[in-house]
């Protein structure tokens, strides 16, 4: 019990430093030198680190029969370690915030009412804008340009494709007229006017000399001969194949 109280009572200090802080972020000022403020916090923010360590030492350290009915000891590192994370991103809030006042403040007063080192920092934002606005603008002029090449480049190959269509076409017309006009062709012709004449004189010359054949045996194998007869020869069942 007696490490829970120490515990106890180093969470209600963190507790209040981390309070006090939180007051001195939303109380910030303008005016103060940014380079002082932002070494303060980060003064601040290690101190916290080490005091959160130093929690988290001191849970490990527990020996087991009192750490067992410190239950939620874990858990109150977890809500403090949640409360660091937030307070370090008002924090940058805050820092983001202020720096943003104060340029436009400075930015918006005149030379004659600053002084030289402030002068100095106006010509160096003024410059540092105005290189961002002009990268920005090229930038910019990039993007149309990228655009308006890939629509011509959509453009040509749309145009590619139909060309490729219509050549693949009249190659197809071509090659087909060459077969319907060559000798090949013609020779092919005959051949199959043949072999429909064969179809139709094979069934006649079966018949013709069945008189007394035996079809249920069919030595001869006929009605092969006959199955045969049934399919029909074109040109163009051979072109195709």
């Amino acid at each position: 019990m007696a490490g829970f109280k120490a515990l106890r009572e180093a969470s209600l200090n963190l507790g209040q430093e981390l309070k006090a802080q939180a007051d001195n972020l939303l109380c910030a000022k303008v005016n103060d030198n940014f380079e002082d403020v932002v070494r303060k916090k980060q003064e601040n923010l290690s101190f916290l680190t080490s005091k959160l360590r130093l929690l988290q030492a001191k849970t490990v350290s527990v020996p087991m029969q009192v750490k067992e009915t410190e239950i939620d000891a874990e858990g109150v590192i977890n809500n403090y370690t949640e409360t660091v994370t937030l307070k370090l991103i008002e924090q940058q809030f805050v820092k983001n915030v202020t720096q943003s006042n104060a340029v436009k403040e400075l930015l918006a007063t005149p030379n004659e009412a600053l002084e030289p080192e402030l002068v100095e920092r106006k010509k160096n934002i003024l410059e540092v804008a105005a290189e961002f606005a002009d990268k920005e603008l090229k930038l910019q002029h990039l993007y149309n340009t990228l655009k308006e090449e890939h629509r011509t480049l959509l453009q040509m190959r749309k145009e590619w494709d139909t060309v490729r269509a219509k050549l693949k076409s009249n190659q197809r017309i071509i090659h087909n007229k060459e077969q319907g006009e060559g000798p090949l062709y013609r020779k092919l012709q005959s051949v199959v006017a043949k072999m429909e004449q064969m179809r139709w004189m094979i069934p006649k010359l079966v018949i013709a000399k069945s008189r007394h054949y035996d079809w249920a045996s069919d030595p001869n194998s006929r009605l092969k001969v006959l199955a045969l007869t049934r399919q029909c020869y074109t040109v163009q069942s051979f072109t195709d194949n």
